[in-house]
């Protein structure tokens, strides 16, 4: 309704636009070329505009699915996975209020914030199954997410873990 300025009305037998009745004496959208364009650019962003946000859901799993198997998340990796060129991907994201960075960079820290917790699981093999390309890189992003070093922050969480008093049965 909004992109149209007219009344539009979904889900009956019929869906039908309501154009006022002033529009009468203008041609219809096959006789004018450029109002066409635009009517059909108006309904198209209409239609992307509610589906950015299911879209911009499944690359979000998409990447998520990648880190998990410890692959550093591409633009072209990730859109060809959805099934639509890179740009589409971006002009998607946009819609959503996002990017493919920022996408990626929450499903890391997500990850990061999990698996940092894990004391077995050493710094440089989290670094690898975030698909950073190595330990340092990784520990400037999670300065970055946290405000502090990944093993600073391994520690302070084992200590408060170890202080806190278990609950009783």
């Amino acid at each position: 309704r909004r992109w149209l300025r007219c009344e539009v009305r979904f889900g009956a037998d019929r869906n039908a636009v309501v154009v006022p009745a002033d529009w009468a004496g203008l041609g219809t959208p096959g006789t004018d070329p450029a109002l066409w364009l635009l009517a059909r650019e108006r309904v198209l962003g209409a239609i992307a505009a509610v589906q950015a946000p299911a879209r911009a859901n499944e690359v979000r799993r998409r990447v998520a699915d990648r880190i998990a198997l410890g692959q550093a998340p591409r633009l072209k990796q990730v859109a060809a996975d959805c099934g639509v060129s890179p740009r589409t991907l971006i002009r998607l994201l946009r819609i959503a209020g996002t990017t493919f960075y920022e996408l990626v960079d929450r499903e890391r820290r997500a990850r990061a914030s999990a698996l940092i917790l894990r004391p077995t699981l050493s710094l440089e093999r989290l670094a690898k199954d975030l698909g950073f390309p190595d330990r340092s890189s990784f520990g400037r992003r999670f300065r970055a997410w946290f405000g502090e070093s990944p093993a600073r922050f391994r520690r302070r969480a084992t200590l408060t873990a170890a202080a806190s008093p278990t609950p009783s049965r």
